[in-house]
């Protein structure tokens, strides 16, 4: 019974790192969609803009990967 339990926890764990890991992933498809949306928009000009508008969105996806992992794990 009780290796029974234990696999079940074990089982619960991996597919909730699974889990992080998808979310990690799909912040950051979002992080690079931005950035081409941008670069679309402004036609692959005013790189300095498209840098500074880019930088919240880049440390919140640092951030928040962190915190998904930790939380996670």
């Amino acid at each position: 019974m009780k290796t029974e339990i234990e696999y079940t926890k074990q089982t619960s764990n991996e597919l909730y790192k699974l889990l992080a890991v998808m979310l990690i992933v799909a912040l950051w498809i979002m992080w690079f969609a931005s950035i081409g949306l941008l670069s679309k928009l402004l036609n692959g000009e005013y790189f300095w803009w498209r840098a500074l508008a880019t930088y919240p969105f880049t440390m919140v996806t640092i951030k928040v990967s962190g915190l998904v992992w930790r939380h996670y794990r």
